[in-house]
């Protein structure tokens, strides 16, 4: 198994759900241009200034940048409703292949809400929309043209493009989660879960 399970308390906080050179940088303005999000299921804000994916009723998918094994605290946000109401996530498991930004938060209880459905097909020429928060509280998606795929997914800007705050947000193609967001610069760059796929199933059992 590759990775590394972290225990530790992590509040989240489950709200309203909306049906749906490179550069980290995970605090910045987020997506540019783009429109706001209204029926992609699954995707969540991640704090701080991340985004991320609830993919079961206890598993949530991001980027591995996004959190710290020494982390006491972190939000993750469903939908863009104000709430005091707060999850907890028992424990974190961070791919530990430095090409694989991954990583999984398990949550201490169910939540009930749409999750977003993994593929496994992506190709060259597909048109993929990206999700993201950004640094704020609205979440909204971008699409792009795939131009490369391999371990990593590259995608060209057509309406919009990524940045800092988009950092562990789905990706889709044909309404399936097929990657997750990592990083910018003259294409934006994301994790193709196609090669990854027995790794989550390890973990997350999805």
């Amino acid at each position: 198994m590759r990775a590394k399970r972290v225990g530790g308390i992590l509040s989240v906080t489950t709200l309203g759900f909306i049906a749906a050179g490179m550069v980290v940088a995970p605090q910045a303005s987020g997506i540019v241009d783009g429109r706001e999000a209204d029926s992609t299921p699954g995707a969540v804000r991640v704090a701080f200034g991340c985004s991320g994916s609830v993919i079961s009723p206890t598993w949530v998918l991001t980027a591995k940048h996004c959190v710290d094994e020494g982390m006491t605290y972190a939000e993750v946000a469903v939908g863009n409703v104000n709430t005091d109401h707060a999850e907890v996530v028992k424990s974190m498991s961070i791919h530990l292949n430095d090409r694989a930004d991954l990583a999984l938060l398990e949550l201490e209880r169910p939540v009930n809400v749409t999750f977003a459905q993994l593929g496994d097909k992506v190709n060259v020429g597909d048109t993929e929309q990206v999700f993201g928060w950004g640094y704020g509280n609205k979440l909204k998606v971008a699409d792009m043209r795939v131009v490369t795929v391999d371990h990593g997914i590259a995608a060209e800007y057509i309406n919009g493009r990524t940045e800092g705050g988009d950092s562990g947000g789905p990706v889709f193609v044909d309404g399936k989660q097929v990657g997750v967001h990592y990083a910018r610069g003259h294409y934006s760059y994301h994790v193709n879960l196609q090669v990854h796929r027995q790794w989550i199933k390890e973990i997350s059992g999805v």
